[in-house]
């Protein structure tokens, strides 16, 4: 187990050194879902490659849903957002646990036009 966990400390590390900065348009577009701005994250350019079982082993999917991807759609120069604390974005959920207007229905869709 520790072996594991000194691989993922290492992969981070190598992932906020390839962390850069952003264009006004690039950091806009990354702020498209505001409920992600709970859970601390860095950008990380993909490169040719990559993939998220590469890149973040048995945590990818946590990096995916954070990111609302699949992994069929990572690609080159695409930016995502990497939690830093992936026990965080663990139970990350873009959905409120309470949604106030629909306490009274048993099954509902909520859409939130803003994310």
């Amino acid at each position: 187990m520790r072996v594991v966990k000194k691989g993922i400390v290492f992969l981070f590390f190598l992932i906020l050194l390839n962390v850069g900065k952003l264009s006004p348009a690039e950091a806009k577009d990354l702020e498209r879902f505001p409920s992600q701005n709970k859970v601390a994250s860095e950008v990380y350019t993909v490169k040719k490659g990559d993939t998220f079982e590469k890149l973040f082993g048995e945590k990818w999917r946590v990096i995916a849903r954070f990111n609302r991807l699949d992994k069929d759609h990572l690609f080159a120069g695409q930016k995502i957002k990497v939690p830093v604390d992936l026990e965080q974005a663990a139970g990350y959920s873009p959905l409120p646990a309470f949604f106030e207007e629909a306490k009274n229905e048993e099954k509902f869709i909520l859409v939130d036009l803003e994310e």
